[in-house]
């Protein structure tokens, strides 16, 4: 395990490394006096920092309070004939604190990334402000730990990690969700670099943070090779009728196994241990395919030999 901790706060720190060459700071000084000195109305940006969907923002200046609503410039603006509007660039932001001197709101999920323009509502007319550093949470998955390793803001008390198991549709080439539940996981320990989360799914799966009442749905698709991580027990042949026990598929019940299509009884599964043994059908003998099926989808374990019990 302290090699893959190593491995990860090596592969953690380049990343940060990397997102820190195209985020800059926004220093005080270029945050506009969104007023003149005769109304006594002004308000700036943080000076430095950069922030992920779900952070909060805190903005400083005089007579806040008049301030409606806060939006961050949207990803993805354009229209299907290639032009934009300003109400469809634009994504509202949750206010959560406001004074005369001081007004908080959140980074809401499905800004833009990068360096987003900010914007707020003053007597009804919307003003841009300045740019953010903006960027999404970032996933890092240790296949042999079965566990990710979410980035970003430590995540609070009443934050939620969920999964969706995804299925390789073979005729669009495409992964889609195999039903419409998301299944929640836990946050197992932290560090500095990251966030470990326990895998509930395997192949591929999406993954859905919510993070002060924001729902981010992360970029690309986490995917655990059942292969891998799934241990047979060291045996040179089986037998039908044999007993085996599977380690390290993170199983649960209703799991099922089969050899080459035909279902093979199910003995118990072990969710602490992380454990399942199945029996070797009596009515199986030669090269067998074996399969794990969960939540509709299959994934191919392991070919093994099954020879006659005479």
């Amino acid at each position: 395990m302290n090699a893959v901790k190593k491995t990860m706060r090596l592969a953690l720190s380049l990343f940060i490394t990397m997102t820190g060459m195209f985020t800059s700071c926004v220093e005080d000084e270029q945050a506009p006096f969104s007023g003149g000195e005769d109304s006594g109305f002004y308000v700036q940006l943080p000076g430095y920092g950069s922030f992920i969907y779900g952070s909060e923002v805190l903005l400083k200046g005089n007579m806040l309070s008049e301030i409606s609503k806060v939006y961050v410039e949207k990803a993805n603006t354009g229209n299907s004939d290639g032009t934009s509007s300003a109400n469809q660039s634009r994504i509202e932001a949750r206010i959560t604190n406001k004074t005369n001197n001081e007004l908080t709101f959140v980074i809401p999920a499905g800004s833009a990334t990068g360096e987003p323009m900010i914007y707020y509502e003053r007597g009804g007319e919307t003003h841009p402000l300045n740019v953010l550093p903006v960027s999404e949470p970032w996933v890092f998955l240790y296949e042999e730990e079965r566990v990710i390793i979410l980035s970003g803001e430590e995540p609070l008390a009443d934050d939620k990690i969920y999964f969706q198991c995804l299925k390789y549709d073979e005729d669009t080439g495409n992964v889609t969700p195999v039903t419409g539940e998301w299944i929640e996981s836990s946050f197992v320990y932290s560090e500095m670099y990251g966030w470990t989360v326990e895998m509930v799914c395997l192949g591929a799966t999406y993954v859905r943070w919510v993070h002060r009442g924001e729902d981010i749905l992360l970029s690309g698709v986490v995917n655990i090779e059942p292969r891998h991580c799934i241990r047979f027990p060291q045996a040179d042949w089986y037998y039908q009728g044999d007993e085996v026990t599977l380690a390290g598929g993170l199983f649960e019940e209703g799991d099922t196994i089969t050899l080459n299509g035909v279902p093979a009884e199910i003995v118990s599964i072990d969710t602490t241990d992380d454990a399942l043994t199945f029996r070797i059908p009596e009515n199986v003998t030669g090269y067998q395919s074996v399969n794990l099926c969960r939540y509709g989808v299959e994934y191919n374990l392991a070919e093994i030999v099954v020879y006659e019990r005479l």
